[in-house]
């Protein structure tokens, strides 16, 4: 079983494989906004995939979650940010992770103040 764990700065992502019925080509990203001033998850945060070919952006639910469905292989970039408030209740990683082909990975992106 390929599963390895990678923490850099504000980012964290590991691997696992994907189930053999889904598409192969894509690589699925799940994963939480979490306001660590307050332990808590952050709702309605904007996240964005980005890498040298795609942007691709998501919404936080209401528990904080969210989830990349159909990213194409390369190294990516996540960050996030909070609509309507100030720089303070942004988060961001900045070296990109490689995500494979067939794999699912999970993030966790940490905002460093409290976003009500």
């Amino acid at each position: 079983m390929h599963l390895t764990a990678l923490l850099v700065m504000n980012f964290f992502i590991a691997p696992i494989p994907m189930d053999t019925t889904t598409n192969q080509g894509n690589a699925i990203v799940r994963g939480t906004v979490l306001d660590y001033t307050w332990n808590r998850t952050v709702a309605g945060a904007v996240v964005t995939a980005t890498s040298p070919t795609t942007v691709a952006q998501t919404i936080s639910d209401a528990h904080g979650n969210f989830f990349f469905l159909t990213l194409l292989p390369g190294n990516y970039t996540l960050s996030a940010w909070k609509l309507g408030l100030g720089p303070q209740c942004r988060g961001r990683h900045d070296d990109p992770a490689e995500l494979d082909a067939g794999f699912e990975y999970s993030a966790l992106i940490p905002m460093a103040r409290a976003c009500p």
